[in-house]
């Protein structure tokens, strides 16, 4: 076992190093057979390495990809209220507050420059699209009163996190399945957008959007119907 784990490693370095493939059983009769087994082991582990991702503050489901652009940040250290499903890409920005609580389905897409903050409880399901550019908060994000807000600031600016939760006006999200929300849209605090719905780039959500319904606009209008 030692020995296949060091021939593996061996594998991995060669792999990485874009060298050439050099024969590790030189003295098997089934050499090839034998190289393209390790050959697979390597590329199994690797790619898993990549799409299975179980981190300090968060967990993702197996085949779920964080791009090099994701930035996730869960402030209540508590990985089971950052939660992404299997089979996602996330390449925006999510964040989890004090009292927070953020939940991915199965195969959604989080795309870059999105970001999906989560101050009170924000649920998203399988197979929804999210466009580049969209934001989705579930809180107005800061205090009407501005002595707070500076304290806020301080804290942030002096210990890089916020030690009690600002006060500020919050309501659930619930973004259904198979959703699709089209770019630089906005989702905003109490909404439910309904399963198969579209929303239309741009567009600033501030009421629920009932299933298979196109939405677009500011304020939000309702112009047809998706499909299943």
């Amino acid at each position: 076992m030692d020995e296949d784990v060091a021939k593996l490693s061996q594998l991995l370095g060669w792999l990485v190093a874009g060298t050439a493939f050099p024969s590790l059983f030189e003295n098997s009769r089934s050499t090839f057979i034998v190289e393209r087994r390790y050959f697979r082991w390597a590329m199994v582990f690797m790619f898993q390495r990549l799409i299975q991702k179980k981190g300090k503050d968060y967990h993702a489901g197996a085949g779920t990809v964080l791009a090099r652009e994701a930035s996730l940040t869960n402030e209540t250290g508590d990985k089971e209220r950052l939660v992404i499903g299997a089979g996602c890409l996330v390449m925006g920005q999510l964040l989890v507050g004090l009292e927070g609580r953020l939940h991915i389905g199965n195969d959604s897409y989080v795309g870059p420059g999105a970001r999906i903050w989560a101050l009170e409880k924000t649920k998203i399901g399988s197979r929804v699209f999210i466009s580049h550019g969209v934001n989705i908060h579930d809180s107005d994000s800061h205090s009407l009163s501005a002595q707070e807000r500076h304290e806020r600031f301080l804290e942030k600016m002096k210990l890089g996190r916020h030690l009690v939760r600002e006060n500020v006006k919050s309501g659930p999200v619930v973004i259904e399945d198979d959703v699709w929300i089209g770019f630089n849209a906005i989702i905003l605090k109490g909404v439910r957008v309904g399963r198969g719905a579209v929303v239309g780039a741009g567009s600033v959500i501030t009421k629920d959007v009932e299933a298979y319904t196109i939405v677009v606009g500011n304020p939000q209008r309702v112009t047809g119907k998706s499909l299943p």
